[in-house]
């Protein structure tokens, strides 16, 4: 399918990771895929109750094939023409971009790893700063504030406090410098991640829009979903999401030693980081160590589309064990979801600052410190203790979840990337 761009001019050109056609979430990509989509979608309804109808398109990477793809999906052109890792990558979003030379504004979803290995990013302020002076009005959408290396060190295969760590940082103040002089707007998912970007840009530039709750159709019952994934009745915890070191993976299957608690882990190795030995060495010890607990922890591997709801109705609890806050998490927004309790470790608490978590924590009369343990003692056995006896602390915690998902609905974030984008 060709399309003559003098008679097609997007509104809007974006250029992120994206699933395949028809879907949302996908084995071949990660969390800024389902997102982005999810957000574009609400734009466009967000556009439809003004009776606007933007255009849009999609520069995204390759998949499944060597050969460029363009299609429709949902209304919008999607042009896979970029490969992760290849040199050619910013001349061929480049070249893209100047075809539509009517369009001004571009909104990129950014992920560290999104292009491939870390210095594949040496190019991307330059890439920037030429979009800039052709005109184009940058909206950058940054998923990831890492400002320090060191503590995401286990994630990258490096030494926390090597030398190699402090070039990293070295580079990675630079990068954030330059790329940011080239935008005009940045937009965050907490207000600790623009406390945290604000040392490399005006404050006055970033924009905080909470991590939009996505809405799942033929959700199932509790009983029923255990009884599709052959579970019995016990105390469920859920960790959901590719199994990561910064993530707590491992941290928590240590643990799991309650044989009258069930942990799943619902989730796979990164396809952003298959290419790295350390890294598929550590996904390994993860599922070594689970399947010697017979069958107290269970892992899935990836979790397609459709098994998504299955999973999360099955749950008691939704566990986040994370090391560091260096992104909001797409799972706490499935947690949300599906309206399910939730617990987050302290390198977490960040996510208490952003204003609609800790007006609705005051609303339900809940602290930070009933649903946040601490990776370094006992707390996180203690929470889950109270939590599998008392059920009515737990009912509670699902009430602060059913409050925070309608405010964060991706109905409502459309709304407001809207008026960021185009008012």
């Amino acid at each position: 399918m060709h399309i003559k761009n003098k008679q097609y001019v997007p509104n809007l050109i974006v250029i992120t990771s994206y699933p395949e056609k028809g879907k949302i979430h996908g084995v071949e990509t990660v969390g800024i895929a389902s997102y982005t989509k999810n957000t574009l979608l609400s734009i466009l309804k967000a556009a439809k109750k003004i009776k606007k109808n933007p255009h849009i398109v999609v520069l995204a990477e390759q998949i499944n094939t060597e050969k460029e793809n363009i299609y429709t999906d949902e209304g919008m052109k999607v042009y896979r023409i970029w490969k992760r890792g290849s040199i050619l990558t910013y001349f061929q979003l480049t070249s893209k971009v100047l075809r539509f030379w009517q369009t001004k504004k571009i909104l990129i979803e950014f992920e560290l790893s999104m292009f491939g290995h870390y210095l594949n990013l040496i190019l991307f302020p330059l890439f920037l700063l030429l979009l800039k002076i052709f005109g184009k009005e940058i909206i950058f959408v940054s998923h990831q504030v890492v400002d320090d290396i060191g503590l995401i060190s286990g994630h990258i295969g490096i030494e926390k406090n090597s030398f190699k760590a402090d070039m990293i940082n070295v580079f990675i103040s630079f990068f954030y410098r330059l790329t940011l002089r080239c935008v005009s707007k940045v937009i965050v998912f907490e207000d600790y991640l623009k406390e945290k970007l604000s040392k490399f840009i005006d404050k006055e530039k970033i924009v905080v829009i909470p991590h939009g709750v996505e809405s799942f159709k033929n959700v199932v019952k509790k009983d029923d979903a255990r009884k599709i994934l052959g579970l019995k009745d016990e105390f469920i915890i859920l960790y959901f999401g590719f199994i990561a070191w910064y993530k707590g993976t491992d941290w928590i299957v240590e643990k799991i030693k309650n044989e009258d608690i069930k942990l799943i882990i619902a989730g796979g190795a990164n396809p952003n980081h298959k290419d790295k030995k350390f890294y598929m060495n550590y996904v390994k010890n993860v599922t070594d160590q689970a399947e010697k607990t017979n069958g107290n922890i269970i892992t899935t591997g990836f979790v397609e589309e459709k098994q998504i709801p299955l999973y999360f109705s099955a749950c008691n609890l939704v566990v986040m064990p994370y090391r560091t806050l260096m992104s909001s998490s797409g799972p706490l927004s499935l947690a949300l979801s599906f309206q399910k309790p939730f617990l987050i470790s302290q390198p977490m608490e960040g996510i208490g600052r952003t204003k609609d978590f800790s007006e609705i924590m005051d609303k339900c009369k809940i602290e930070l410190k009933d649903i946040c343990f601490d990776l370094s003692d006992n707390s996180f056995e203690k929470k889950i203790s109270r939590l599998s006896e008392k059920k009515e602390f737990l009912k509670g915690l699902s009430t602060f979840s059913k409050m925070l998902n309608r405010k964060r609905s991706f109905e409502k974030i459309g709304n407001q990337y809207y008026q960021e984008i185009f008012l």
